[in-house]
Protein backbone atom coordinates (compact mmCIF):
# COMPACT_ATOMS: atom_id res chain seq x y z
CA UNK A 1 0.00 0.00 0.00
CA UNK A 2 1.17 3.40 -0.88
CA UNK A 3 1.72 5.91 1.94
CA UNK A 4 -0.78 9.45 1.11
CA UNK A 5 0.77 12.64 0.98
CA UNK A 6 -0.78 14.49 4.15
CA UNK A 7 -3.09 17.83 3.02
CA UNK A 8 -0.79 20.78 2.34
CA UNK A 9 -3.54 23.08 4.63
CA UNK A 10 -3.88 20.30 7.57
CA UNK A 11 -0.07 20.07 7.99
CA UNK A 12 0.30 23.54 8.13
CA UNK A 13 -2.36 23.94 10.53
CA UNK A 14 -0.88 21.11 12.81
CA UNK A 15 2.00 22.67 12.57
CA UNK A 16 0.66 26.33 13.46
CA UNK A 17 -0.96 24.40 16.56
CA UNK A 18 1.97 22.23 17.87
CA UNK A 19 4.12 25.57 17.55
CA UNK A 20 1.56 27.43 19.65
CA UNK A 21 1.12 24.77 22.21
CA UNK A 22 5.32 25.14 22.38
CA UNK A 23 5.13 28.78 22.77
CA UNK A 24 2.49 28.84 25.85
CA UNK A 25 4.28 26.17 27.24
CA UNK A 26 7.96 28.22 26.84
CA UNK A 27 5.76 31.26 28.31
CA UNK A 28 4.61 29.84 30.89
CA UNK A 29 8.21 28.65 32.01
CA UNK A 30 9.71 31.79 31.37
CA UNK A 31 7.14 33.19 33.95
CA UNK A 32 7.49 30.61 36.60
CA UNK A 33 11.33 31.62 36.53
CA UNK A 34 10.51 35.24 36.56
CA UNK A 35 8.33 35.10 39.62
CA UNK A 36 11.26 33.21 41.26
CA UNK A 37 14.06 35.30 40.53
CA UNK A 38 12.19 38.61 41.82
CA UNK A 39 10.60 36.82 44.88
CA UNK A 40 14.89 36.39 45.55
CA UNK A 41 15.17 40.17 44.50
CA UNK A 42 13.01 41.35 46.82
CA UNK A 43 14.36 39.32 49.51
CA UNK A 44 17.56 40.73 48.86
CA UNK A 45 15.88 44.46 48.81
CA UNK A 46 14.01 43.77 51.96
CA UNK A 47 17.70 42.26 54.03
CA UNK A 48 19.37 45.40 52.55
CA UNK A 49 16.83 47.95 53.84
CA UNK A 50 16.36 46.10 56.83
CA UNK A 51 20.10 46.25 57.58
CA UNK A 52 19.83 50.12 56.98
CA UNK A 53 21.07 50.57 53.41
CA UNK A 54 18.75 52.65 52.10
CA UNK A 55 20.64 53.12 48.77
CA UNK A 56 18.42 50.10 47.45
CA UNK A 57 15.43 52.22 47.28
CA UNK A 58 16.90 54.55 45.29
CA UNK A 59 18.52 51.86 43.35
CA UNK A 60 15.13 49.72 42.68
CA UNK A 61 12.47 52.03 42.80
CA UNK A 62 9.67 52.25 45.03
CA UNK A 63 7.80 49.81 46.38
CA UNK A 64 4.67 48.19 44.54
CA UNK A 65 1.97 48.61 46.86
CA UNK A 66 -0.44 47.05 44.99
CA UNK A 67 2.27 43.45 44.29
CA UNK A 68 2.45 43.91 48.16
CA UNK A 69 -1.46 44.07 48.90
CA UNK A 70 -2.26 41.03 46.15
CA UNK A 71 0.52 38.92 48.27
CA UNK A 72 -0.70 39.58 51.55
CA UNK A 73 -2.98 36.68 52.78
CA UNK A 74 -7.13 37.46 53.92
CA UNK A 75 -5.77 38.16 57.54
CA UNK A 76 -2.64 40.17 58.32
CA UNK A 77 -1.13 42.62 60.86
CA UNK A 78 0.87 46.04 59.63
CA UNK A 79 3.76 43.67 61.40
CA UNK A 80 3.96 41.28 58.53
CA UNK A 81 3.55 44.01 55.55
CA UNK A 82 7.01 45.64 57.26
CA UNK A 83 8.43 42.15 57.53
CA UNK A 84 7.60 41.51 53.61
CA UNK A 85 8.78 44.96 52.62
CA UNK A 86 11.21 46.58 55.15
CA UNK A 87 9.09 49.81 55.81
CA UNK A 88 9.23 51.63 58.93
CA UNK A 89 5.99 51.18 61.02
CA UNK A 90 4.97 55.22 60.01
CA UNK A 91 4.97 54.17 56.44
CA UNK A 92 2.63 50.76 57.00
CA UNK A 93 0.29 53.08 58.81
CA UNK A 94 -0.42 55.18 55.83
CA UNK A 95 -0.47 52.88 53.92
CA UNK A 96 -2.96 51.10 55.97
CA UNK A 97 -4.84 54.07 56.41
CA UNK A 98 -4.85 54.45 52.27
CA UNK A 99 -6.25 50.97 51.63
CA UNK A 100 -8.56 51.34 54.92
CA UNK A 101 -10.25 54.83 52.84
CA UNK A 102 -10.36 52.80 49.51
CA UNK A 103 -12.38 49.92 51.42
CA UNK A 104 -9.78 47.41 50.49
CA UNK A 105 -9.14 46.49 54.03
CA UNK A 106 -11.59 46.38 57.09
CA UNK A 107 -9.70 47.26 60.44
CA UNK A 108 -9.65 43.49 63.07
CA UNK A 109 -8.26 44.34 65.74
CA UNK A 110 -5.08 47.60 66.48
CA UNK A 111 -2.35 46.22 63.74
CA UNK A 112 -5.04 43.37 62.54
CA UNK A 113 -6.33 43.34 59.14
CA UNK A 114 -9.12 41.76 56.95
CA UNK A 115 -8.89 42.32 53.04
CA UNK A 116 -12.65 43.63 52.15
CA UNK A 117 -14.84 40.81 49.49
CA UNK A 118 -14.81 42.94 47.27
CA UNK A 119 -13.08 46.67 46.55
CA UNK A 120 -15.42 49.25 46.07
CA UNK A 121 -14.98 51.89 43.37
CA UNK A 122 -12.49 54.75 43.73
CA UNK A 123 -15.62 57.37 43.34
CA UNK A 124 -19.17 57.33 44.21
CA UNK A 125 -21.33 57.54 41.53
CA UNK A 126 -22.30 61.01 40.74
CA UNK A 127 -26.13 61.43 42.28
CA UNK A 128 -27.18 63.69 38.73
CA UNK A 129 -28.23 66.91 38.65
CA UNK A 130 -29.10 68.95 41.60
CA UNK A 131 -33.68 69.47 41.69
CA UNK A 132 -34.30 72.45 43.73
CA UNK A 133 -38.15 71.56 42.92
CA UNK A 134 -39.29 68.43 42.43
Amino acid sequence: MARRAPDPENELARLKAEHERLRQRQIAVLRTELAKATERVEALRRELRLLGDHEVTSLWGKTNWHQIFERLPPTFTAKDISEMTGAPPGLVGTITHRWRRQKRIVAVARGKFKKAKSPSPKRPPSPGPLRLFP
